[in-house]
């Protein structure tokens, strides 16, 4: 007779992000330990997901599920079976961060040097610090602040912001209705793909008062996105497709174009539209928005060729002209053209993706400050030395 001793199978799972935003995709990977020939079932919260795999990719997940995975082992002689893995709890959307200052000592002698340090969690990109000595500011932008002239009873405090990890979508338009494809007036303006000429340069203006009516408010736009039905356009591709955006006091667009400061946000690059999806064009440089400017967004792409017909999108007719726009066929140069070919009240739906920056304040360090008493004077004093 043969006995074997106990074994203890286990099973260990890694996630390929803890912190998404909502609807994107995470995979999670299990690794087996003494699992023969393992079967797994995944749970979210408890509930049976996934099918017996040692991956399991989902989007569906919501902030603060937890994933596991229970693995059943074939292996003879098992301590347990089946055994369940190590949880992982997942961030979905923004998650605000947090600051926590400090300070090696809060009781100081007047005049005394005292240093203060923040430690932030969730800490999100192109972070600013801002310190605040009762109230006021001080410091530079920094995860430290130091200084001398300190009274008694004096607060320190920090404020902290950073672009948050997911975009909050405003969408501007709600029209039902397609631009054309074939190469006319009407395969151009409200278009944002019109490869139904060879080149073309258009301007859209959106009011701030529009904008503001949607709740959003000024920040950072990382991207734009448009809707497009299923139609391809000839050429599929746009040569150097360019988006720009500008703040405008400009109400109404006309056959001059509009000539501000502008930011290239997109471009420029050759992009291939996607038919029957959302087309997000992520932005290089994010446009700050300052809240209440209105906004002029441009595009333009040279294909320096003829074009056969247009990507259609969705588009809605708005009070004003909102849409100027040149296109031609052949050109080699539709973005240095002044002269707009006509106007239209046509402007495409859009969902602008506004990158938020929360701000949170850290505790606040109150100073005990003292007249301290120098010991080593009085030790000379009393000619000890």
């Amino acid at each position: 007779m043969t006995i074997s001793s106990a074994i203890t199978p286990s099973v260990s799972i890694v996630s390929s992000a803890t912190a998404i935003c909502a609807g994107a995709s995470v995979t999670f990977t299990a690794t087996p330990v003494n699992g023969g020939t393992p079967t797994y079932q995944w749970k979210v919260n408890g509930v049976n997901s996934g099918s017996n795999s040692p991956l399991f990719t989902t989007t569906t997940l919501n902030n603060n599920d937890v994933v596991t995975c229970d693995m059943t082992s074939t292996l003879s002689c098992l301590a347990v079976n089946p055994v369940t893995s190590n949880p992982i709890t997942l961030q979905v959307g923004n998650v605000l961060p947090g600051i926590n200052i400090s300070t090696p000592s809060s009781t100081l002698c007047t005049g005394q040097s005292a240093s203060f340090t923040a430690t932030v969690s969730n800490a999100g990109a192109n972070p600013v610090y801002q310190w605040k000595l009762n109230g006021a500011n001080v410091g530079t932008n920094n995860a430290s602040y130091s200084g001398s002239s300190f009274n008694n009873g004096d607060q320190i405090n920090c404020n902290y912001s950073s672009d948050a990890l997911c975009a909050s979508t405003y969408t501007l338009g709600t029209g039902t209705t397609t631009t054309s494809a074939t190469g006319n007036t009407n395969s151009v303006a409200g278009s944002v793909y019109p490869t139904s000429f060879g080149n073309a340069r258009i301007q859209y203006l959106f009011t701030a008062s529009e904008l503001t009516t949607l709740g959003m408010s000024a920040g950072k736009i990382g991207s734009v996105t448009f809707s497009l039905m299923n139609a391809a356009g000839n050429p599929t591709t746009l040569n150097n497709y360019t988006l720009r955006m500008a703040p405008t006091t400009a109400t109404v667009l006309t056959t001059s174009f509009q000539n501000p400061v502008f930011t290239t946000v997109y471009g420029p690059q050759n992009y291939t539209p996607v038919n029957n999806a959302l087309n997000t064009m992520n932005f290089s440089t994010p446009f700050e928005w300052d809240g209440v400017s209105n906004i002029l967004l441009e595009i333009c792409f040279n294909n320096n060729s003829t074009g056969v017909s247009a990507y259609r999108n969705y588009y809605t007719s708005t009070s004003f002209n909102s849409c100027a726009f040149y296109r031609v066929q052949g050109a080699a140069t539709p973005c240095t053209q002044s002269t707009a070919s006509g106007f239209s009240t046509r402007r495409p739906n859009v969902q602008f993706n506004l990158l938020p920056r929360p701000t949170v304040q850290s505790n606040t360090i109150t100073l005990n400050v003292n007249p301290c008493k120098c010991i080593e004077s009085d030790i000379v004093h009393r000619g000890l030395f």
